[in-house]
């Protein structure tokens, strides 16, 4: 009987091969989302955004506002439209920004669950999913931000059937610099960008209580604690 190939290296072929293939598409070529949940993601940033006046004024406080998409790219609030063109894209920026990531406990803006100090300024962020998205996998890392990393590993993946995504907890070396605030908040998984997590799909199988099993173990649901329910986009209905 033939045996199956440990899970990460099928796992790391799959997305080489998939960056290859992919190198030379365009932007919407990445979205795998379906023509009306595309719409539907677009419709729930703009419904987020405030007035210029608001942006404006805290400005001048030198406070600003940020979302994060699920494929993981980092926007100004107000940005319109929002497409890798638009999205912020300096590593330094990203990584440092990512680094200070913490749950927002200054009593402002709560409608932003998390908030990135940088010297004098106040980055609040209200992202799609969670604050964390992993968005490609090189050498057995998960890459998040520009380019700061995560040990992948496979017993460390959760699955929220709220909203149908998969999620890797936060731990280890490489994340040590990046996760210690985050995780005094709480704040324990970070979300697999969509590509991801297709690979991650054809891999599993349902067991009779219909819960995803992989390599024989079960993947656990992803803890009511760590959904984003309060402020993410919401999941996409049949009727939506």
């Amino acid at each position: 009987m033939l045996r199956r190939a440990p899970f990460y290296r099928q796992f790391l072929k799959k997305c080489c091969n998939g960056h290859r293939n992919q190198s030379n598409q365009t932007t919407s070529s990445n979205q795998t989302t379906s023509s009306n949940e595309a719409h539907y993601i677009e419709d729930w940033q703009k419904s987020c955004v405030k007035a210029n006046s608001f942006y404006e004024k805290h400005a001048e406080e030198r406070t600003y506002f940020y979302t994060s998409d699920l494929l993981g790219r980092l926007f100004l609030e107000e940005t319109s439209p929002k497409n890798i063109a638009t999205s912020l894209k300096s590593d330094i920026f990203l990584d440092f920004f990512h680094k200070q990531i913490q749950r927002n406990d200054t009593h402002k803006h709560l409608d932003y669950p998390y908030y990135s100090p940088c010297g004098l300024e106040h980055n609040y962020i209200r992202p799609a999913d969670v604050a964390i998205v992993f968005h490609d996998l090189q050498d057995r890392s998960l890459i998040f931000g520009g380019s700061l990393q995560q040990e992948f590993e496979p017993n460390e993946l959760a699955f929220s059937p709220n909203t149908g995504r998969f999620y890797h907890r936060l731990f280890g070396t490489k994340m040590a610099k990046a996760k210690s605030k985050l995780q005094k908040e709480g704040t324990q998984f970070g979300l697999l960008k969509s590509t991801l997590s297709q690979f991650i799909a054809e891999e599993v199988e349902l067991d009779n209580d219909g819960q995803f099993v992989l390599n024989g173990r079960p993947i656990p649901h992803l803890p009511p604690s760590q959904e984003s329910t309060d402020w993410g986009l919401p999941p996409l209905t049949s009727s939506t």
